[in-house]
């Protein structure tokens, strides 16, 4: 047993390892992030091994990276958190390239690496309660059963009229597709 309460979440934005010393505002250097190659992905591993002994048996954790490290990184924790415990790659959209005027691709997303302890884990679903009156509007149909609410929209792919319903796989649908493609006349 731990003689300290384990963490059930962790959530960490190291260094990007850019070799650069950044200033605030006022020109006074805040933080210099000068580890980069093996020695920052050393550095990180030995402070994500210390973060997994800290973490919960049903804990979580999620590292905020940018494009330069992230690969290199989800290697190191897939080695100290093990692979069948990657839970997901979320993008982070950081600003809108639109204006973007170098000829390459702008850097508009960081990125998040969400890994687990164990196979046991608390997950608490990401739910944005609908505000205001339209989603009666948006959300008319009502599962048989279970009395939850679905849109039902039109699909479009390539060979296929605007409009027209595609319905790849129909046969032997059964329950809440069926029930759709019954919307459609099918």
């Amino acid at each position: 047993m731990r003689p300290w309460a384990a963490l059930g979440f962790d959530y960490i934005d190291p260094p990007f390892a850019t070799n650069s010393v950044f200033q605030s505002r006022t020109q006074m250097d805040a933080y210099s992030d000068l580890l980069t190659g093996a020695h920052y992905l050393e550095f990180l591993r030995e402070r994500l091994i210390l973060l997994r002994e800290l973490l919960a048996d049903d804990g979580s954790i999620y590292v905020h990276l940018d494009g330069n490290m992230a690969f290199y990184v989800k290697v190191v924790m897939d080695e100290v958190f093990c692979a069948k415990n990657f839970r997901s790659w979320i993008t982070h959209k950081k600003c809108n390239p639109k204006n973007y005027t170098r000829k390459v691709y702008g850097n508009v997303s960081d990125f998040i690496l969400f890994y687990t302890k164990t196979d046991s884990y608390v997950w608490n679903r990401p739910v944005e309660q609908w505000a205001g009156e339209g989603w009666p509007k948006e959300y008319r149909y009502v599962e048989e059963g279970t009395g939850r609410r679905y849109m039902a929209y039109w699909r479009t792919g390539a060979g296929v009229e605007p409009g027209e319903v595609v319905r790849p796989y129909a046969e032997g649908v059964t329950g809440t597709m069926a029930t759709l493609l019954g919307l459609f006349g099918s």
